[in-house]
């Protein structure tokens, strides 16, 4: 593929170029969705704060109706917000 960028690409008319560039998304699309489908998570990346690591995982739980409704999630943010600017 590495050899084909460097030595085809650059010959490509623009068509080709953005139906490669759909069909290369798409296919990462479908690999994204593959895992997440399989159960697999994103990392929570250190320094997150707590509250933001408790809605991460809630809204992440498989069974849908075990997940918060979203007024209550826009709530939460709202509140690490505000914290977070009075410290």
């Amino acid at each position: 593929m590495k050899l084909f960028v460097n030595n085809e690409f650059p010959k490509l008319d623009w068509n080709v170029k953005l139906n490669l560039a759909k069909q290369i998304a798409n296919i990462l699309m479908i690999l994204f969705m593959e895992g997440r489908l399989k159960g697999k998570r994103e990392m929570i990346i250190p320094g997150t704060p707590p509250k933001y690591k408790e809605i991460y995982a809630e809204c992440w739980k498989h069974d849908k109706n075990s997940r918060p409704n979203i007024s209550q999630e826009v709530e939460n943010l709202s509140e690490i917000i505000i914290a977070n600017n009075y410290r």
